[in-house]
């Protein structure tokens, strides 16, 4: 599991930089910002609805991680800062994993070891759903309108014809990675290898892109490069903290230190 999430990371950080490189991500975000400027908010509704439901109905969470830094540019390019780009799709996924609507991974393990109908009682949990929405809507706009400044200005934006069919290639293979792990609810055979089905649907939607975009050859290579070189730093956090857990559990106290932090709470 740790070795896929390096790779998945590694993955992330090559393609967002070749994105950057290439051009696509400023044009997508231009765009977005040309459309959707004079309604952000009703935007930031939709955003974070999404990302609550994917945690919500199908236990996405580390599968979210690719479309996280996409939002952050795009809160920033709307006029607000990072912190409310993570809120909206960060803490609204986690969110949503916690209401646990239909969360085969929480819920689903639960009923099941307690031999009740699976995703039963699922209206309560959609009524705490609908309310944890709600404050956390509120939470993240009252801060937003604190923060807010004018949308990054857009000086006749006007399409290109290579970045429109990179961005149409970009949307329609990460949709169907999308697609595969909304699927993974109902078909239990995927859900051990959605982070896996995403890191491909966005290697290869990053690539398509690019190459789409006119990025190719030793410059796409050395931006994808560049990229993971980025990534490292965090490569060896998670290196750090896996140690420490694997050090605990070989020492046998990770146990006893577990049972005496639940005995305080």
């Amino acid at each position: 599991m740790m070795i896929a999430i390096i790779v998945f990371l590694l993955v992330i950080g090559g393609i967002f930089n070749s994105l950057e490189k290439c051009g696509l991500m400023k044009y997508m975000l231009d765009k977005i910002v040309n459309k959707f400027g004079n309604a952000r908010y009703k935007l930031l509704a939709i955003v974070t609805f999404f990302f609550m439901a994917m945690g919500a109905f199908i236990g996405s969470f580390e599968e979210c991680v690719p479309l996280v830094p996409l939002v952050v540019a795009l809160a920033v390019s709307l006029g607000w800062d990072a912190l409310t780009g993570m809120g909206m799709s960060l803490l609204a996924v986690g969110c949503g994993f916690a209401s646990g609507v239909c969360n085969p991974f929480t819920v689903g393990v639960a009923q099941q070891l307690a031999g009740l109908p699976m995703f039963s009682g699922v209206w309560l949990r959609l009524i705490s759903f609908l309310l944890i929405y709600g404050l956390l809507m509120l939470f993240i706009a009252v801060r937003a309108k604190k923060i807010a400044k004018p949308p990054v200005e857009q000086k006749g934006f006007t399409a290109d014809i290579n970045m429109e069919r990179g961005l149409k290639w970009f949307l329609i293979i990460l949709g169907v990675g999308i697609a595969a792990v909304l699927s993974s609810g109902f078909i239990t055979v995927l859900q051990d290898y959605t982070m896996i089905i995403v890191a491909v649907m966005f290697l290869a939607a990053g690539i398509t892109a690019s190459l789409a975009c006119g990025l190719k050859g030793k410059a796409l290579a050395q931006s994808f490069g560049k990229g993971m070189s980025g990534i490292f730093p965090a490569v060896f956090l998670i290196l750090m903290a896996s140690s420490i857990i694997y050090t605990l559990t070989e020492a046998k106290v990770l146990d006893t230190l577990l049972h005496w932090a639940v005995e305080s709470l």
